[in-house]
Protein backbone atom coordinates (compact mmCIF):
# COMPACT_ATOMS: atom_id res chain seq x y z
CA UNK A 1 0.00 0.00 0.00
CA UNK A 2 1.52 3.13 -0.81
CA UNK A 3 1.03 6.67 -0.85
CA UNK A 4 1.96 9.92 -2.97
CA UNK A 5 3.81 12.42 -0.52
CA UNK A 6 5.09 15.31 -3.65
CA UNK A 7 7.15 13.04 -5.67
CA UNK A 8 8.01 10.96 -2.91
CA UNK A 9 5.58 7.11 -2.81
CA UNK A 10 5.07 6.92 0.74
CA UNK A 11 5.08 2.78 1.19
CA UNK A 12 5.10 2.58 5.46
CA UNK A 13 4.62 5.37 8.18
CA UNK A 14 4.10 3.91 11.80
CA UNK A 15 5.92 4.38 14.61
CA UNK A 16 8.52 7.10 14.20
CA UNK A 17 9.39 4.84 11.02
CA UNK A 18 8.69 6.05 7.28
CA UNK A 19 9.89 4.57 3.96
CA UNK A 20 9.39 6.61 1.44
CA UNK A 21 10.17 5.78 -2.94
CA UNK A 22 13.82 7.58 -1.77
CA UNK A 23 14.68 7.38 2.30
CA UNK A 24 14.08 5.19 4.80
CA UNK A 25 13.67 6.38 8.30
CA UNK A 26 13.88 4.04 11.17
CA UNK A 27 13.93 5.31 14.74
CA UNK A 28 15.45 8.81 13.35
CA UNK A 29 17.99 7.22 11.53
CA UNK A 30 17.75 8.05 7.45
CA UNK A 31 19.27 5.72 5.34
CA UNK A 32 18.97 6.63 1.51
CA UNK A 33 17.44 3.66 -0.65
CA UNK A 34 19.42 4.08 -3.51
CA UNK A 35 22.45 3.07 -0.94
CA UNK A 36 20.73 0.11 0.36
CA UNK A 37 21.71 -3.08 -1.37
CA UNK A 38 19.80 -5.75 0.23
CA UNK A 39 17.47 -5.84 3.13
CA UNK A 40 16.55 -8.81 5.44
CA UNK A 41 15.30 -9.73 8.77
CA UNK A 42 17.63 -11.84 11.41
CA UNK A 43 16.40 -13.40 14.81
CA UNK A 44 18.41 -12.13 17.46
CA UNK A 45 18.63 -15.00 20.15
CA UNK A 46 18.86 -13.06 23.56
CA UNK A 47 22.15 -13.08 26.04
CA UNK A 48 21.20 -14.46 29.08
CA UNK A 49 24.48 -15.16 30.19
CA UNK A 50 24.14 -12.34 33.20
CA UNK A 51 20.75 -13.92 34.01
CA UNK A 52 22.71 -17.34 35.14
CA UNK A 53 24.85 -15.73 37.39
CA UNK A 54 22.41 -13.49 38.85
CA UNK A 55 20.79 -17.20 39.36
CA UNK A 56 23.99 -18.47 41.21
CA UNK A 57 24.30 -15.39 43.12
CA UNK A 58 20.54 -15.61 44.46
CA UNK A 59 21.09 -19.31 45.54
CA UNK A 60 24.48 -18.66 47.02
CA UNK A 61 22.46 -15.97 48.57
CA UNK A 62 20.01 -18.73 49.91
CA UNK A 63 22.71 -20.67 50.84
CA UNK A 64 24.07 -18.13 53.29
CA UNK A 65 20.61 -17.26 54.79
CA UNK A 66 19.64 -21.23 55.32
CA UNK A 67 23.20 -21.67 57.18
CA UNK A 68 22.98 -18.25 59.43
CA UNK A 69 19.05 -19.80 60.00
CA UNK A 70 20.07 -23.45 60.86
CA UNK A 71 16.59 -23.89 60.27
CA UNK A 72 15.95 -26.47 57.21
CA UNK A 73 12.39 -24.45 55.98
CA UNK A 74 13.90 -21.16 56.01
CA UNK A 75 16.86 -22.69 53.84
CA UNK A 76 13.98 -24.44 51.56
CA UNK A 77 12.08 -21.50 51.32
CA UNK A 78 15.17 -19.29 50.32
CA UNK A 79 16.42 -21.49 48.00
CA UNK A 80 12.65 -21.81 45.79
CA UNK A 81 12.97 -17.96 45.92
CA UNK A 82 16.06 -17.95 44.85
CA UNK A 83 15.62 -20.45 41.32
CA UNK A 84 11.57 -18.58 41.35
CA UNK A 85 13.90 -15.28 41.03
CA UNK A 86 16.05 -16.26 38.54
CA UNK A 87 13.91 -18.61 36.37
CA UNK A 88 11.77 -15.23 35.96
CA UNK A 89 14.92 -13.36 35.21
CA UNK A 90 16.07 -15.83 32.77
CA UNK A 91 12.11 -15.93 31.11
CA UNK A 92 12.21 -11.93 30.99
CA UNK A 93 14.88 -12.04 27.94
CA UNK A 94 12.65 -12.62 25.16
CA UNK A 95 14.03 -13.48 21.31
CA UNK A 96 13.98 -9.89 19.04
CA UNK A 97 13.90 -9.65 15.14
CA UNK A 98 15.83 -6.90 13.41
CA UNK A 99 15.37 -5.23 9.97
CA UNK A 100 19.00 -5.81 8.65
CA UNK A 101 20.14 -3.47 6.35
CA UNK A 102 22.61 -3.87 3.66
CA UNK A 103 24.88 -0.47 2.95
CA UNK A 104 28.27 -0.61 0.60
CA UNK A 105 28.64 -4.19 1.84
CA UNK A 106 28.06 -3.32 5.64
CA UNK A 107 25.28 -4.54 7.76
CA UNK A 108 22.99 -2.66 9.92
CA UNK A 109 20.49 -3.70 12.20
CA UNK A 110 18.49 -0.38 11.69
CA UNK A 111 15.22 -1.59 13.32
CA UNK A 112 14.96 -4.23 16.10
CA UNK A 113 11.38 -5.29 17.94
CA UNK A 114 10.11 -7.90 19.78
CA UNK A 115 7.61 -7.89 16.94
CA UNK A 116 8.25 -10.33 14.37
CA UNK A 117 5.34 -9.24 12.28
CA UNK A 118 6.09 -5.48 12.35
CA UNK A 119 9.97 -6.45 11.38
CA UNK A 120 8.04 -8.04 8.29
CA UNK A 121 6.00 -5.17 7.24
CA UNK A 122 8.57 -3.28 7.25
CA UNK A 123 10.92 -5.69 5.55
CA UNK A 124 8.47 -5.60 2.73
CA UNK A 125 8.41 -1.82 2.82
CA UNK A 126 12.05 -1.81 1.88
CA UNK A 127 11.55 -3.91 -0.38
CA UNK A 128 8.77 -2.22 -2.50
CA UNK A 129 10.65 1.11 -2.42
CA UNK A 130 13.59 -0.36 -3.79
CA UNK A 131 11.66 -1.97 -6.37
CA UNK A 132 10.16 1.35 -7.38
CA UNK A 133 13.14 2.94 -7.71
CA UNK A 134 13.76 0.46 -10.56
Amino acid sequence: MSTEIGNEKKFYEKDGILITSSRCVLRGKTYPIANISSVSGVKLKPQRKSQYYLLILYLFIALIIGGVSQNSLVMITAFLIAIGLGIWGIMLKRVKYAVRINTAGQDTDGLVHQDETKIDEVINAINEAIVSRG
